[in-house]
């Protein structure tokens, strides 16, 4: 595997960026389904759960200049990585329509918004049904009459396959090679242990457990459940077919694995 060594803050988060994350594809989407969903209307406020570097708040900001974005993580590294990076890239009067609070995210905010979102997963950490239940009846509680939540899903017996699955990503021109691992996954229970590792492809530099997530695997018949019982009247879901996500019947049969947002509708 080459020799471990440890990963600097910096190029953690950039490495991580290039590899999972698309902010301006996320925006465009979340922007597109609320027009579709909500009559045609425009969404200007966001509030994105367990921001991290807060990436697609800026990104958001960026898109129209009447919009606002309030980040929500607990976790000083990646936040403090935002506001050294991504806030840099925003303009003074951009910045003021921007907001990062380090607080647990089944708190509910006294503002009111378009859409929340909850992306990359994050709210696998919840391993208990009442866990979950509380967080989505606090997301409920902190959007609009008419607003959305947005919350993204992998699943399907692939997903349980363990193993690594590895492709090459780019930073500053230096060539890495990203590697997925599943080092635990069992239906039965439900609970999974994933690690991100980054290998440097020239010094063979090996950057083990970036990430680690130690996560229940939620299926969607569950989450629909919990988020009608948490106050939401309907759910929508979009399936990622070749990049591009399409809505897609509830009931339909489906793949081996799949990629999907769901829409939770007060």
């Amino acid at each position: 595997m080459g020799k471990k060594t440890s990963l600097p803050v910096k190029l953690k988060y950039e490495l991580y960026e290039a590899s999972v994350q698309e902010a301006d594809v996320d925006v465009n989407f979340f922007a597109t389904a609320y027009e579709e969903q909500c009559g045609g209307k425009k969404a200007l406020d966001i509030r994105e759960d367990f921001c991290g570097t807060h990436w697609l708040c800026c990104e958001w900001i960026k898109s129209d200049p009447k919009r606002t974005a309030v980040g929500i993580d607990l976790s000083d590294e990646p936040l403090e990585y935002g506001r050294q990076v991504h806030e840099a890239t925003l303009s003074k009067e951009e910045k003021t329509r921007l907001k990062t609070i380090k607080q647990n995210v089944k708190e509910v905010t006294k503002q009111k918004f378009d859409i929340v979102v909850a992306s990359n997963f994050s709210y696998f950490i919840f391993k208990q049904r009442s866990e979950l239940l509380d967080y989505f009846k606090s997301v409920r509680a902190s959007i609009k009459s008419s607003g959305l939540f947005v919350f993204d899903h992998f699943g399907g017996p692939g997903s349980a396959d363990v193993g690594k699955e590895k492709r090459n990503v780019k930073v500053d021109k230096k060539k890495y090679k990203y590697i997925w691992h599943a080092e635990r996954a069992n239906l039965f229970t439900a609970e999974a242990l994933f690690h991100i590792h980054f290998q440097e492809k020239e010094s063979k530099k090996m950057y083990e457990k970036a990430f680690s997530y130690d996560w229940r695997m939620w299926t969607v018949p569950e989450l629909r459940d919990i988020a009608l019982e948490a106050g939401f009247k309907k759910i929508t879901i979009y399936k990622d077919i070749d990049g591009e996500y399409t809505q897609k019947d509830f009931n339909e049969e489906d793949d081996d694995s799949w990629l999907l947002q769901i829409v939770a509708h007060p």
